[in-house]
């Protein structure tokens, strides 16, 4: 969730728990990373398995979301 009640130090919280997430992953874990916030965005277009680079576009993904907008789960 990064609607604009996330904003700032939720957000915050939430990107540091899913890095430790990222963390704990092993090679042959399949993951993808998905925000809502008055919309849907995906990291990957499919679940990948976990590699050092998708690892790392995971967490340039978490690392580019702000706090903003609504949520909508439709």
């Amino acid at each position: 969730d990064c609607s604009g009640s996330m904003r700032g130090f939720p957000l915050e919280k939430a990107r540091a728990t899913m890095g430790q997430c990222l963390d704990a992953l092993r090679p042959g874990d399949a993951f993808n990373l998905m925000s809502f916030a008055g919309g849907v965005g995906m990291c990957f277009p499919e679940p990948v398995l976990a590699s050092p680079a998708t690892v790392e576009k995971a967490r340039d993904f978490l690392n580019g979301l702000e706090g903003g907008g609504g949520t909508e789960m439709m």
